[in-house]
């Protein structure tokens, strides 16, 4: 039966030789395990395994159950973590032999899609890899979805640290600044208000007035700022999947200096909805499942008004205006 043996030991399979005196036979240098089964709304069921790196650290990754009994799917989400294994067979038995225990003696959990509440009532708080309630806090698997991001969310500095930063703008003429940090605060009881998403975009056609660096600080309260701002280079689609996915999270949009009239007012339009459009799987001829809609606020930035944009092909777009606002940003003093 394959085991390890004890901390940053490896994995070993023990058997018997001729005379049956014990054989420990090291199949993986390294510290691997399946921590717990999930179902996830795109792989089925699956497995969130735990990986031990002498230089890395601990790293966890989500398997589909139907690459764990295909050798060459096996071989394939191995390697793409790390894990160089030339016994392969003996370590999808060993894999197989961890998830039959769990099935016997655990339940499946599901595995989030989306971060920020869990519910309507407000039970849970989801982000990175905790789930938080009151109750205390347990650990949110990655899923699909999640996986790219769950990176960003990996605590780093001190708070002491970042009210340092952040105090510099608690200051007089600050007040732009000042509200886009505090979005990032505000974006999780905007599943309280009967409305989506609360659009604010920041433009201007000088640099250097701290757009970008005030929604930095903003992000900074949840993780990793230049993983989850957005770049308006991005595609519409991702950047609707990232508002999808943060669900209650702040979804801030950098530079959408180029965007044309129609996109920004899709953008806007969208971004209002609270949801992703309905698109076709790219696997299958069916949709591609849909997360919950999503009660955010959201802030941009750029060199021009995203409004005066949308009016070169709108004579009077009123009803973008009444979705989006617009602030034109100032340079309060030279040194700045």
């Amino acid at each position: 039966k394959p085991y390890i043996r004890g901390a940053n030991s490896g994995v070993y399979i023990r058997t018997a030789d001729e005379e049956g005196d014990p054989i420990e036979e090291l199949i993986y240098h390294n510290d691997i395990y399946v921590v717990n089964r999930i179902v996830d709304v795109d792989l089925g069921e699956a497995v969130v395994i735990r990986l031990h790196l002498p230089q890395d650290g601990v790293r966890e990754f989500t398997v589909p159950l139907t690459a764990v009994t295909s050798r060459e799917e096996f071989r394939k989400q191995m390697s793409m973590q790390g894990v160089a294994v030339t016994k392969m067979d003996k370590l999808m038995t060993y894999m197989t032999t961890w998830i039959n225990e769990l099935q016997a003696t655990t339940k499946a959990d599901k595995a989030r899609t989306q971060f920020g509440w869990t519910n309507d009532r407000h039970e849970a708080f989801v982000v990175g890899n905790q789930e938080i309630s009151r109750n205390g806090v347990k650990s949110n698997p990655p899923s699909q979805a999640t996986a790219g991001l769950m990176n960003a969310f990996k605590p780093k500095g001190s708070l002491e640290e970042w009210k340092e930063v952040a105090n510099f703008y608690n200051r007089e003429g600050f007040e732009l600044h000042q509200y886009m940090v505090a979005t990032s605060f505000g974006s999780p009881l905007m599943s309280l208000m009967p409305v989506a998403c609360s659009g604010f975009h920041v433009h201007s056609k000088d640099t250097g007035l701290g757009k970008t660096t005030a929604m930095y600080v903003g992000a900074s309260v949840w993780g990793n700022p230049k993983q989850l701002v957005v770049e308006a280079k991005d595609t519409r689609n991702s950047v609707m999947l990232r508002g999808e996915v943060y669900k209650n999270l702040p979804l801030y949009i950098d530079e959408l200096t180029n965007g044309k009239g129609q996109q920004l007012s899709d953008l806007v339009y969208q971004l209002s909805s609270g949801k992703q459009r309905n698109r076709m799987s790219g696997n299958s001829n069916t949709e591609r499942t849909r997360g919950e809609p999503w009660s955010l606020l959201s802030v941009s930035t750029g060199n021009t008004s995203v409004i005066e944009r949308i009016s070169t092909i709108k004579n009077a777009p009123k009803a973008e205006a009444a979705r989006l606002l617009e602030k034109k940003a100032v340079k309060l003093f030279a040194s700045f």
